[in-house]
């Protein structure tokens, strides 16, 4: 494996393995033709009511697979190439898990229209979302914020559990990891692909990684964005991963000098708000900033952590974090709020929170411990009650997990792995760990990114090479050390702001 770690000042640069595997991969994807056209599922202008999205240049299908429980019919939704297309295809898998991978497509074709250039680019509904067997349960997403903090969490179990209930148990035991890479190999399969590109974000590089290791032949190159391998065991390690990223954003503020003079020591300001919240939680009046609904919300330490973890996914909204806290601090939780607020609408909307529970039942609570290096004076960020789904994994019942998917898997696939240094869920340690038996993979650590990196800077130029050459042995990755931490800002106005009057490193404040 290589590590590329982006530093202020310099790309490390390992020494690079080559196997006579890519050569293989590469002439498979050449050698093999497609299909007969007319075996081809028919393509169609895809609709809302029918696949869950519908855009300008969308193309959508049904396919159907089956096995010896049944059949699936698997919602596909292919941006066809400008040109004519080479017969490996990117295959996208979005995070979560349970987001729907169709119905988020608009979004993400923006971070390769360089691939879409030569390649079609395939998005698959995986087995519980968007229009494949949804398992949603939206009722345990709406939750009353001014209920007492333990019922809420009550509320969304009992959710959760009621859905399950009604949820087909023949679909339950088929929502894993394993079968979803199996039905990415039915798709390939009923359109005639020779071989597949993969991107992953998040939960989807776990997908992304049990294709690689279950159908390697077929398997060209990879793209791995803020690994999460199964033996993550979220949120087991959540509270340490996000306390770390947040121990980072106050080093980078301590960094920037107008940051540092505004805000002074962050990590003593947070273990004081924290500490007066344990004493004496407060009620406040909080407006949604896109409903405009207010509601009175009980702050506890818990909830405050809870939205500084939101806060930290994003780059934008994490800018505005030092700010945040020392209004909190001060008893006024707008800002805080309204930021994960931002964050976790982006999340939740669309979101299958059955299916989400389905995984982590499945795979995340039964994985062994992993260890990890200490890391001294974390802040707290003491959330993860409000995520533990162990109590309703009785009820959900799913199939027992495969007992090497908690294990580094083997691979000699092309692989590029990503990770942002401010991400607080799936930090670069998950990247080092899931990569450190991939032979023929690169890790490159972005500097100024959080949680997702793909569409930061050069990252899209970069993922499309490594598309286009199946390696990333030539793979140029200096230009990713421009991207920088972010500018912090020091009040509502934004960031101190950079004189015009000097190219040096001194700074002008911005005022209200």
């Amino acid at each position: 494996m290589i590590k590329t770690t982006v530093t202020k000042t310099t790309v490390i640069k390992s020494a690079l393995w080559i196997f006579a595997c890519i050569a293989a991969h590469t002439s498979q994807a050449t050698a093999i033709s497609l299909k007969e056209p007319a075996s081809l599922p028919q393509f169609t202008r895809c609709h809302s009511d029918i696949h869950g999205t519908a855009f300008y240049g969308a193309q959508c299908t049904q396919i159907t697979t089956q096995s010896a429980l049944g059949s699936t019919t698997l919602n596909v939704l292919r941006a066809r190439a400008l040109s004519t297309p080479k017969n490996n295809p990117l295959v996208v898998i979005t995070g979560g898990p349970g987001t729907s991978a169709v119905s988020l497509a608009w979004q993400y074709l923006g971070f390769f229209s360089d691939i879409q250039k030569e390649r079609d680019i395939i998005f698959i509904d995986q087995r519980g979302t968007g229009k494949t067997e949804p398992f949603t349960c939206a009722a345990a997403g709406d939750i009353n914020p001014q209920l007492p903090q333990q019922q809420q969490i009550d509320h969304m179990h009992s959710a959760l559990e009621q859905c399950a209930k009604e949820y087909s148990a023949q679909a339950l035991i088929h929502i894993n990891t394993a079968q979803a890479a199996s039905d990415i190999e039915a798709v390939r399969q009923a359109l005639g692909y020779n071989s597949l590109n993969l991107w992953g974000s998040s939960y989807g590089t776990r997908v992304a990684m049990a294709y690689q290791h279950q159908y390697p032949a077929t398997a060209r190159a990879v793209i791995l964005d803020g690994a999460a391998p199964a033996a993550i065991a979220l949120p087991r390690y959540a509270e340490h991963d996000a306390g770390a990223a947040l121990k980072q954003l106050f080093e980078a503020c301590a960094k920037q000098a107008h940051c540092k003079r505004t805000f002074g020591d962050l990590t003593s300001v947070w273990q004081q708000l924290l500490a007066g919240l344990t004493v004496q939680p407060i009620q406040a009046s909080l407006t949604h900033p896109r409903t405009t609904k207010t509601a009175s919300v009980t702050v506890t330490p818990a909830l405050a952590a809870n939205w500084v973890r939101f806060a930290l996914y994003s780059r934008e909204l994490a800018a505005l974090l030092p700010l945040a806290i020392q209004h909190a601090n001060e008893g006024r939780f707008t800002y805080l709020a309204n930021l994960a607020q931002a964050a976790s609408d982006s999340v939740q909307n669309g979101m299958h929170y059955g299916m989400h529970a389905a995984i982590l039942c499945a795979e995340d609570q039964h994985a062994p411990t992993v260890a990890r290096k200490a890391v001294s004076l974390l802040p707290s960020m003491p959330f993860a009650r409000l995520n533990d789904l162990s109590p309703v994994c009785q009820t959900l019942k799913t199939a027992a997990p495969a007992p090497d998917i908690f294990e580094p898997i083997n691979s000699t696939t092309p692989t590029l792995v990503l990770s942002g240094q401010f991400d607080p869920i799936t930090p670069a340690f998950w990247g080092e760990w899931a990569s450190q038996n991939m032979a023929n993979s690169r890790h490159i650590i972005v500097e100024g990114g959080h949680h997702g990196v793909s569409g930061l800077g050069c990252i899209p130029e970069l993922m499309a090479s490594f598309i286009d050459q199946g390696s990333h042995t030539a793979l140029d990755a200096s230009c990713v050390s421009t991207i920088k931490p972010t500018h912090f800002f020091i009040n509502a106005a934004g960031p101190a702001l950079r004189s015009s009057s000097s190219s040096s490193s001194s700074h002008q404040e911005a005022k209200p």
